[in-house]
């Protein structure tokens, strides 16, 4: 889960993936090729991809022990899903992050199983590895996003050319909260990418966010509602 930085409330790890998903689903555009891969099955990946923590998970992302972590990477890469393209989408996702976190042990694991995958589905490994670089995108804003509080970053991605250039995206989160009569609140996130990736002129969605006192056992939900659209170039 996503402790919040700017008030008492947590997003469990699928609203998190919820995000990164609708990202995902409407990447593509003249500037920026979709992956090689059955779309659908690219979208399912990145949508499921933090799929082994459960719904409404209680494991604090920033937070986590060394044995909490490694059993949390252990259930992401026991993952199975009936779909071996989205399956591999994910792993390849949670062998990035072990790479990160130094778990070389776990992350050999996790690789061996992806190599029997890739070898199976018959697409060149390259072609996942270039499609998780969106997932990488896709994942950043959502993982800031859901700390609530104003940030950049950026991730290379591969353009629609053929000499496989990759393009720096940048994206910028601000947040706008409003005070409520009932205490409830009303709270806006906004995500700016540039230069723009997706093939419509905007999102709008929202996510929901728990009060974090008595979660996971009493759910007090918070709607907070999310914008996309191009920034200035």
């Amino acid at each position: 889960m996503f402790v919040s930085k700017s008030r008492s409330v947590v997003y469990p790890q699928s609203e998190h993936a919820r995000l990164a998903g609708t990202i995902a689903q409407l990447w593509g555009n003249e500037k920026f090729r979709q992956p090689q891969l059955p779309f659908n099955a690219f979208c399912t990946g990145v949508a499921l991809h933090d799929f082994g923590y459960g719904l409404l998970d209680t494991h604090d992302i920033l937070g986590m022990e060394a044995a909490e972590r490694h059993r949390t990477f252990e259930a992401l890469m026991q993952m199975r899903f009936s779909d071996h393209i989205a399956e591999i989408v994910a792993k390849t996702h949670v062998a990035r992050l072990m790479n990160m976190a130094g778990l070389s042990e776990l992350e050999q694991r996790c690789r061996l199983l992806l190599k029997d995958l890739i070898a199976k589905s018959g697409i060149p490994e390259s072609v996942f590895q270039d499609a998780d670089m969106i997932t990488r995108l896709c994942d950043s804003v959502a993982f800031d996003f859901c700390f609530e509080r104003v940030t950049t970053g950026s991730v290379a991605v591969l353009a629609d050319n053929a000499d496989g250039n990759r393009i720096d995206v940048r994206y910028e989160i601000n947040f706008q909260h409003t005070e409520s009569a009932d205490g409830m609140g009303y709270t806006v996130g906004t995500i700016s990418l540039e230069p723009w990736p997706l093939s419509c002129e905007s999102v709008r969605g929202y996510l929901l966010a728990y009060e974090g006192s008595g979660y996971p056992q009493v759910l007090n939900p918070h709607r907070v509602e999310f914008e996309v659209f191009a920034g200035s170039e």
